[in-house]
């Protein structure tokens, strides 16, 4: 006690250990934003964001809806970054084009209009997992608020989206706190933690509309196993929808074109898998492949060491009989997440199913873990030290996590494509790989939203189904060049797969960089420019084609 007569209490150990989690988490997640190019969502949303701040119109890039996006570009609100010319209303504006030349084009300096609004999501990813150890602590006790806590961390898609501007993590947010609020009305008859509930559940749908598996798979497990007579409990669901569907209302209906973007934002899920019905799997682009294909791909980037926790704890749980009503609202959000897949025309991105997480790490989280003794111990800390592994392993690509059933993070791209492994975000990645090897002249073929240029890459373009190749004109790589490396990105080698089949059928030697480049030193091979400048001649490139044919002449000369 001081002379004021203040008593100082010490931390508990699990606090203590709580904030060592959370520092790590944030140096990762600042080290990770500062270390990756934007992916092509996070072009758009900033921009979107600040437009509507700016000019109250709610009915640009509308198919989603704007919460989300309003967040994550808060802190540019208070910069002085630009905005190119505001589309006009009702226009053919591409979102995608806006929001690269927001990033790059518009005297910004690009590296703030990135990293800001992915603070954002860091922040976010932080009041989450506050949200969560308080929770578990009041809940259960000081080890399971830190195991909660842990398990949240090591899910790849929670720390890819900690270091990503992408609307998942503000929705991630409120999924979290809803459910929380949804506990304490149902354990400690809270009334006001009904109503958060339902608030909390209207800001998710209005962060991502794939919040609706979640708050139904609730909804409907107080329907069938709540308290009261099935009436009652049916009146609740439909007080809570309406709740929900009144707060999502009230926060559009304010807004410019706020009731164009609504209409747009609730029939756009039911148009999602007409319009993304592609889908990459096991090395095959497929169309309009079953939607259970979304389940086996969940299954291929599930942390495994967090995945033996989490279903080990519910087995521990079960067995133990406790908190049972907890528990199977858990069951509930997993099993409901993964059954609303099987309603949509074809497979989706993992993504979709992240919220099922929540579920998860609570299921791992709540079971008695105080009464693991003996070697199941030693397990324990096992599992522990394979999920820190993981982490630091695939940092700070956690975008491209695959577990090591699936072959880890380099096998990944045989696996799945775009924003489940190569989205565009290795570019950093690709210009230290040419640093350490003297700065070679580059050839790339590249997809993504960002500016190689722009993240210090000086390139020849191959084949390049980025937004940078509508606005460039191709720079020649000079003949005082002597080594030229050629980059292939995962993504392009998934769309022209006989590119990389032909590179590895000749032998090049090869480095795979932070999983999304397959990088080829082809300096003195002139069957490599020759190959090259048939690319060129099929995509009507001469100017190219007589460079690749100069190169393979002068390669040749030096190999006699």
């Amino acid at each position: 006690m001081n002379a004021r007569g203040f008593r100082f209490r010490a931390p508990t150990p699990g606090l203590v250990l709580a904030g060592l989690l959370l520092s790590i988490h944030v140096t990762l997640g600042i080290h990770a934003a500062f270390r990756l190019s934007p992916v092509w969502d996070e072009i758009v949303n900033p921009a979107a964001g600040l437009l509507q701040w700016k000019t109250g119109r709610a009915d640009f890039n509308a198919e989603h809806p704007f919460l989300a996006k309003l967040i994550l570009s808060s802190p540019l609100v208070f910069s002085s970054v630009k905005l190119p010319p505001v589309p006009a209303v009702g226009g053919s504006e591409n979102p995608y084009n806006f929001g690269f030349q927001f990033t790059y084009r518009q005297g910004n300096n690009s590296g703030t209009v990135v990293l800001l609004p992915r603070l954002a999501a860091l922040t976010c990813s932080v009041v989450l997992g506050v949200a969560l150890f308080v929770w578990g602590r009041r809940r259960w006790g000081d080890p399971q608020g830190v195991i909660l806590l842990g398990l949240f961390l090591a899910i790849p898609v929670f720390r890819s989206r900690a270091g990503l501007a992408l609307l998942e993590m503000p929705q991630f947010v409120f999924l979290g706190a809803g459910f929380v609020l949804w506990d304490m009305w149902k354990t400690e008859g809270r009334r006001w933690g009904f109503w958060g509930a339902g608030v909390c559940a209207a800001a998710s749908l209005l962060c991502k509309s794939s919040s609706l598996a979640f708050w139904a798979a609730l909804a409907l497990a107080d329907v069938t196993a709540g308290e009261g007579p099935w009436r009652s409990r049916i009146t609740r669901g439909l007080v809570f929808a309406g709740v929900v569907g009144l707060c999502v209302a009230a926060v559009y209906l304010p807004w410019a074109g706020g009731a164009r973007a609504l209409k747009i934002a609730v029939l756009f899920p039911h148009q999602f898998g007409t319009t993304h019905n592609r889908f990459y799997f096991a090395g095959s682009p497929l169309i309009d492949a079953p939607s259970f294909l979304s389940w086996v791909a969940f299954a291929l980037k599930a942390p495994l060491a967090v995945s033996v926790v989490c279903l080990w704890g519910a087995g521990t749980w079960w067995r133990a009989g406790t908190h049972r009503p907890l528990f199977w609202r858990a069951c509930w959000v997993v099993v409901g997440v993964f059954v609303a897949v099987l309603f949509m025309p074809s497979a989706v991105s993992t993504v979709q199913l992240s919220s099922a997480y929540l579920g998860l790490i609570v299921l791992g989280a709540g079971a008695p873990w105080e009464k693991i003794v003996g070697w199941r111990r030693g397990v324990c800390a096992f599992l522990g030290l394979a999920a820190a592994l993981e982490v630091a392993g695939v940092h700070p690509n956690a975008l491209a996590y695959f577990n090591p059933l699936a072959g880890g993070a380099e096998r990944g791209a045989y696996w799945l494509a775009d924003s489940d492994q190569d989205w565009g975000q290795g570019l950093p990645g690709l210009k230290r790989h040419l640093d350490r090897h003297g700065r070679p002249g580059l050839l790339l073929a590249y997809s993504g939203a960002a500016d190689p240029e722009a993240h210090g890459l000086r390139y020849q373009d191959v084949l390049s189904p980025a937004l940078v190749s509508r606005f460039r004109k191709n720079v020649l790589i000079p003949e005082s060049q002597p080594r030229v490396f050629l980059a292939l990105s995962t993504k392009v080698r998934q769309l022209e797969p006989g590119l990389g089949t032909w590179l590895d059928d000749q032998g090049f030697p090869k480095s795979i960089v932070d999983s999304c480049f397959h990088v080829y030193d082809v300096s003195a091979r002139p069957d490599a420019f020759e190959w090259l400048a048939e690319i060129y001649d099929q995509t009507r490139r001469p100017t190219e084609a007589a460079w690749a044919r100069a190169r393979a002449r002068a390669a040749s000369k030096e190999t006699l």
